[in-house]
């Protein structure tokens, strides 16, 4: 199918945006650059938790697990995830780290969010991923 006919089987509008997504080139975001998050918020972990019912022993165990710092991901079974080394932040994101640091206890042990369990690949914080 040439391009021709593809152009004719999409909406119009939609073929516009394209074509000025493509001729404007969009401003391609750098995410780890701005820090979009913030410690201002209003939710607290047990509000959230007085609104959950839990039952059956199997819940309980669950959530020891969560506890522990182990996570069933992709079916890679309960695997613990904390840190094994210093923790590293994104400089960009420092003065976003630097407040929630110091709202954690010091014995706190962090999670390794950026290590693959299956693989044992270990993403670079540094480096932006999409």
């Amino acid at each position: 199918m040439n391009k021709l006919k593809i152009a004719k089987q999409i909406p119009l509008t939609v073929l516009v945006k394209r074509i000025l997504k493509r001729v404007l080139l969009a401003q391609r975001i750098i995410y780890t650059d701005n820090e979009l998050r913030s410690t201002f918020s209003k939710l607290k972990i047990q509000a959230l938790l007085a609104d959950v019912e839990f039952e059956g022993k199997a819940d309980l165990e669950v959530i020891n697990h969560y506890l522990n710092h182990e996570f069933d991901l992709l079916g890679s079974g309960w695997k613990n995830r904390d840190l094994k080394k210093p923790i590293i932040f994104n400089s960009a994101h420092q003065t976003f780290n630097d407040k929630v640091i110091r709202l954690v206890s010091a014995n706190y042990k962090f999670i390794n969010w950026q290590l693959d369990v299956i693989s044992g690949f270990e993403f670079d914080v540094s480096k932006q991923f999409d």
